[in-house]
């Protein structure tokens, strides 16, 4: 049994051929030298309505597809290790054509950290867990379907 904790990431795209994009995240996620040696579980693929203010374009209100991958670690987890965990979804977002476009924007492709297990962190960068997260059923929802919970 793994006694180290596992790392719950978000995955969601709204632009292009969406699954391809969630495929290509989760391969860069297994891929990843910082995750060598962990095991991951992927829930299956929801769908969600975009989250947009009232006063966000119409151009936006474009359907999501959400999922989530629980990697569970090789190693234990620290403050450095968090923000390389940040700075590896940044670098996915980078690799898949990411444009940025707000903070409401469409997105080629979406990585967030969900949480990791049993640890916090409350900084300007980076909040563990995802103060959001637990609002958001296509996070809850695919989180729990891989006995995961917050």
């Amino acid at each position: 049994m793994n006694s180290f904790p596992y790392v719950a990431f978000g995955l969601g795209s709204n632009i292009g051929d969406r699954e391809v994009q969630l495929r290509c995240a989760v391969e860069k996620i297994r891929s990843s030298p910082l995750l060598c040696g962990a095991t991951l579980r992927c829930s299956e693929i929801y769908r969600s309505e975009a989250l947009l203010p009232s006063d966000a374009p119409k151009a936006w209100d474009m359907p999501f597809v959400n999922q989530v991958v629980v990697v569970h670690m090789a190693h234990p987890i620290d403050e450095a290790s968090a923000y390389a965990l940040l700075d590896l979804c940044k670098e996915i977002e980078r690799d898949l054509g990411r444009v940025p476009r707000g903070h409401w924007g469409p997105r080629e492709i979406d990585v967030d950290i969900i949480m990791i297990e049993g640890f916090t962190l409350h900084s300007e960068a980076l909040t563990l867990p995802h103060p959001q997260a637990h609002l958001r059923d296509f996070v809850m929802i695919p989180l729990r379907a891989l006995g995961c919970d917050l």
